[in-house]
């Protein structure tokens, strides 16, 4: 069995821009969503935790 795609196939992936599909969010969006925008306290403490 050929699991390898076709030249196509990898042509078609190399040019597909994901940030353009519905629903895709970037880090900071989710960080921000999640922990708050910087400069709130929480996200204050949430980079004091990870940067200890």
């Amino acid at each position: 069995m050929n699991n390898r795609l076709t030249k196509e196939e990898l042509q078609r992936l190399r040019s597909l821009d994901v940030t353009k599909l519905d629903g895709f969010k970037n880090a900071s969006d989710i960080l921000n969503d999640e922990v708050g925008k910087p400069g709130t306290p929480e996200r204050e403490e949430f980079d004091a935790k990870a940067k200890a």
